[in-house]
C-alpha cells in the first residue's frame, strides 16, 4: 500500500480555494477499474475522488486496477469544492505512486481556476 497526500489553501482577490486529501492506494492486476472507500462522513465526496483517480490513470503510466482508501479529507464549506477535491486526488495519487505524469493539473492564479490538460 502506498500512502499519498495534497493541499491547497490560497487566498485570491478575496476568494479563497482550500482543501486537503490523505489518502492510502495499491494497484494491480491487468483488469482495469477503480475501487474507492470512504468514510460515511467523506461519501459527498465520493464522485470527485472518482474523477481525479480517472484523469490520474489516464495520464500516468500506472496500469491495472486501483484501489483507493480515502483516510481523510480537510474542508470547509466556503472554499472547497468538487474541483478542488478532484484536483488534490489527482497530485495525492502521483504523490503515493512517486510517479510523473504526461500532463499535471494545475491551479491557475491568474483566471482563479483550476486547469486539467488534456
Amino acid at each position: 500500500m502506498y500512502k499519498g497526500s495534497s493541499k491547497i489553501a490560497k487566498q485570491l482577490g478575496g476568494r479563497g480555494v482550500y482543501g486537503q486529501i490523505e489518502l492510502t492506494c495499491n494497484i494491480s492486476g491487468k483488469n482495469h477499474g477503480i475501487d474507492i472507500i470512504s468514510p460515511d462522513t467523506l461519501e459527498q465526496w465520493r464522485t470527485a475522488v472518482l474523477s481525479g483517480a480517472e484523469y490520474f490513470m489516464e495520464h500516468s503510466a500506472m496500469k491495472g486496477h486501483l484501489f483507493i482508501t480515502v483516510n481523510d479529507i480537510h474542508y470547509n464549506t466556503v472554499d472547497t469544492n468538487k474541483i478542488v477535491i478532484t484536483f488534490l486526488t489527482v497530485l495525492a495519487l502521483a504523490d503515493a505512486f512517486g510517479t510523473k505524469m504526461a500532463v499535471t493539473p494545475f491551479f491557475d492564479k491568474d483566471s482563479i481556476a483550476f486547469v486539467f490538460p488534456k
